[in-house]
């Protein structure tokens, strides 16, 4: 990519999160009893429809795919989450994009933990807020790919493994088709949940993974 392009995409980004910061300072300022979360977390819609006129996310959701340098990507990600949070035309946009699957692609291609930690959890928000990404995640089969990342040795991460399991609990919960794909009895995933189940047993720090996993469990059949 062209040095001038690079830039343009990194002062989006910087733009964009430097509009974040700015939202929040206000929020703190203009509370006499200290930040409202919901003015922290949730900034003015105004802004997003404009970054999304602005053509940001096809901008960031190719760079994401192209860039090599794991901060960026973080730092690409934290911008592409925030812009979809509770705001319907990002994520509407998002969809049209097909940037779930540019998501996925780069957690499996991903070698960075913190990455796959961060995207994991931006899906369990989304996903959440918008029951359209749960039926385009199970029609793009995401469920083999998640119990894959799942079962690499390389996933030590607690949190990432927190994350993975409450999406594939969120989805597994909504989707009949995603339920279809994961009894397919080569995934084996009701016998390597129950196992993790096993080695997570009364440790506090995984409580929220073994939820999740009873979660799953209820709801395969």
């Amino acid at each position: 990519m062209h040095a001038c392009a690079e830039c343009a995409i990194h002062q989006s980004i910087n733009r964009w999160l430097g509009c974040i910061h700015a939202c929040a300072e206000c929020a703190i300022h203009q509370s006499s009893k200290g930040p409202r979360v919901s003015s922290l977390l949730f900034f003015p819609s105004l802004k997003q429809a404009k970054a999304v006129e602005g053509g940001y996310l096809p901008l960031w959701l190719d760079q994401m795919e192209k860039e090599t340098q794991p901060q960026t990507r973080i730092k690409l990600l934290s911008a592409l989450s925030s812009l979809l949070r509770s705001s319907p035309e990002a994520q509407r946009a998002f969809e049209q994009l097909d940037g779930l699957s540019a998501l996925l692609r780069c957690m499996i291609s991903s070698k960075d933990g913190k990455f796959q930690t961060s995207a994991a959890f931006m899906l369990s928000r989304v996903c959440s807020e918008n029951a359209a990404f749960i039926d385009h995640l199970a029609k793009m089969g995401f469920v083999h790919h998640f119990v894959a990342l799942l079962q690499q040795k390389e996933t030590a991460s607690s949190q990432l493994r927190e994350h993975l399991t409450e999406v594939l609990s969120i989805v597994l919960r909504h989707s009949a088709l995603a339920r279809q794909d994961a009894a397919e009895r080569q995934l084996n995933l009701p016998a390597f949940l129950q196992q993790r189940q096993k080695e997570i047993a009364g440790q506090e720090e995984f409580q929220e993974e073994s939820e999740y996993i009873e979660e799953i469990l209820k709801v395969l059949p």
